[in-house]
C-alpha cells in the first residue's frame, strides 16, 4: 500500500519574554496542534543597553 503525501501548512507564533520563550503551533483552520515553552535566565552583557527609553 502506497501512502499518499500531504503537504501540511503550519503557523508558528514565538513569544520570548523575560524569563522564557513559548511557541504555540495552529494549522491553516485556526487548531492548536503543538505548544512549548522553557524558562531562561538572562546574564547581562556589559555595554548593553537594558533601558529601551535611553535607546529611542
Amino acid at each position: 500500500m502506497q501512502e499518499k503525501r500531504r503537504d501540511h501548512q503550519y503557523l508558528m507564533a514565538i513569544d520570548a519574554g523575560t524569563g522564557s520563550v513559548r511557541a504555540v503551533i495552529f494549522n491553516t483552520q485556526g487548531k492548536q496542534v503543538a505548544v512549548g515553552q522553557r524558562e531562561w535566565t538572562h546574564r547581562p552583557v556589559v555595554g548593553a543597553e537594558a533601558r529601551w527609553t535611553l535607546t529611542w
